[in-house]
């Protein structure tokens, strides 16, 4: 569909025909005007407008080994097995092209470092569920920003497989 205007009434008609839009994938805010404000791009605009969760940029990528414990005996998850994992980064419209980079720039380097090509089991205190890896995430990420730059900080989605994924939010985080 794009992100100009004119995909906006497209994806307020899919809503209101009772879709539901899980998410909506977009460049991020740009400057612009005389005032070189940051301005959402239409779709991300159209996307808020119906309170659904907004992702930007390209999901974060690593590859990782786990298992689950507690399964039924012969549970395919009980046994060691890897997933090409992505991540979302959900940041709220109004943050900055450099707190966006910065934000994406260190949580990138935490997965290729700590992350990447490692048994989760390993190296995480926890039995690594997408939930839990999620939220893990999304605290990781408030821990290593500046206050100001974690405030932009609104979701972490982790996808295990093109169709399985998680997500921990702020409002997850303020209920806790």
């Amino acid at each position: 569909m794009g992100t100009p205007a004119f995909a906006v009434p497209t994806l307020m008609a899919l809503h209101e025909a009772g879709h539901e839009l899980a998410a909506a994938y977009t460049q991020p805010p740009r400057p612009a005007g005389r005032g070189k404000q940051l301005q959402a791009v239409h779709v991300s605009v159209g996307a808020m407008a119906t309170a659904h969760r907004q992702f930007d940029g390209e999901p974060l990528k690593f590859e990782a080994a786990h298992h689950l414990e507690g399964l039924p005996a012969g549970h395919k998850c009980g046994r060691l097995h890897g997933h090409s994992y992505q991540v979302n980064l959900g940041l709220a419209p109004q943050t900055g092209r450099r707190c966006r980079a910065a934000l994406r720039s260190a949580l990138a380097g935490y997965l290729d470092q700590e992350l990447d090509h490692r048994d989760l089991n390993a190296v995480l205190a926890f039995q690594p569920t997408s939930e839990l890896l999620a939220e893990h995430l999304y605290v990781w990420t408030l821990d290593h920003a500046s206050a100001r730059d974690g405030a932009g900080v609104e979701a972490v989605r982790v996808w295990e497989s093109p169709r399985r994924w998680a997500e921990f939010t702020k409002t997850e985080r303020s209920s806790r």
